[in-house]
């Protein structure tokens, strides 16, 4: 073995997707069924594998968190508010708005955007060539990660006739179009909002089969009611905390914009 071959043996590729965007979809969509925490083990063995420590588990482990759609702590896998909005919102919106975000994700494809967005999309030989040259893929990884990305493209339905686009404009208009519904009026001072958290006499129960949660507001007369069916599985408690997190999340956006405009 000569000196060269020698530094390619031992070169380290910088990261990349090693599977395209279906197969990390589909990875989570088993993740999904298994439970809210995963180990690896439990879904190697959904793969049919004895052992979560084969290459190709590992690129769909990797692929799949570099999309931003699980996280990974110690032994266990938990999927992303991402992931878990992809496996169950319809609307086409939201998740061209997620397969922009998911594909931005990891750093290889951030440069890879950069470069190639509104432009020709490069054959598979030209992206290898490039990916080794540019990006510090070594020649044994470049044919995966070119291929992996290429296919992605295709998948999320970014290839325009061959050109990279990923209609970032209609998410500018999303948004804007999500602004203009924003209520106008002032905000509660947000101090208060542990007041207006109810005391367990404000369940009641509105049918046999169905919780009425009233939550009062400071404006008199308006409450918020949310009805609880008592016959929830596990999956639809899950999707229900995932929802109201997000309606957290937007409640303190709401928030800051209205003191914003205070200030």
């Amino acid at each position: 073995m000569n000196a060269a071959d020698d530094k390619e043996k031992r070169a380290k590729s910088k990261l990349f997707p090693g599977v395209a965007w279906s197969e990390a979809i589909q990875c989570v969509e088993k993740i999904f069924n298994l439970g809210k925490h995963v180990s690896y083990m439990a879904l190697a063995k959904e793969y049919g594998l004895t052992s979560p420590n084969t290459g190709t588990f590992k690129a769909r482990i990797s692929a799949a968190k570099q999309f931003g759609l699980i996280d990974t702590a110690r032994e266990t896998i938990t999927l992303t508010d991402d992931a878990r909005i992809l496996l169950v919102n319809n609307n086409e919106q939201e998740r061209h708005r997620l397969h922009v975000k998911c594909f931005s994700s990891p750093v290889l494809y951030r440069k890879l955007i950069d470069r190639y967005e509104n432009g020709a999309i490069p054959s598979q030989s030209t992206l290898e060539n490039i990916l080794m040259h540019d990006f510090d893929i070594t020649v044994k990884a470049k044919e995966t990660a070119a291929m992996c990305f290429l296919a992605t493209v295709s998948e999320l339905n970014f290839d325009k006739a061959g050109i990279l686009i990923l209609q970032r404009g209609e998410l500018n208009e999303h948004i804007e179009d999500e602004n203009a519904d924003v209520p106008t009026e002032q905000s509660s001072p947000i101090e208060k909002i542990d007041d207006a958290v109810p005391s367990t006499d404000k369940i009641q129960h509105h049918t046999v089969d169905t919780h009425e949660l009233k939550i009062p507001t400071f404006t008199p007369g308006k409450e918020i009611i949310v009805k609880i069916p008592s016959d929830l599985s596990t999956d639809d408690v899950e999707i229900a905390k995932m929802h109201l997190d997000i309606l957290g999340k937007y409640l303190d956006k709401y928030v800051e914009k209205k003191e914003k405009e205070v200030q």
